[in-house]
């Protein structure tokens, strides 16, 4: 059973299919270890803004709020890490 749910941003869902196979598989499931407990995984709070947080995933790195209340995780972007420092 899971303990939050995983929400993807239209983007992320576009980024992802573009990738190769293998890459994806590997990326769904460390965000899916997420949704189990997000503690596990050695995330990073991002500064300057609440409730989002870094895990990295291989070359790849995903930016996601997390909200305890409502349990879920919003992935919001999903990139390498030159893209994720661009974005943020």
């Amino acid at each position: 059973m899971k303990g939050f749910t995983i929400i993807y941003s239209d983007s992320v869902k576009k980024y992802i299919k573009r990738i190769p196979r293998d890459r994806q598989i590997n990326i769904i499931r460390k965000l899916d270890l997420l949704s189990i407990n997000p503690k596990l995984l050695d995330i990073v709070k991002m500064s300057g803004r609440e409730n989002v947080y870094r895990v990295r995933i291989g070359s790849y790195r995903a930016l996601f709020v997390l909200d305890f209340e409502k349990k879920s995780i919003r992935i919001e972007k999903l990139d390498t890490r030159g893209g994720i420092e661009k974005y943020y």
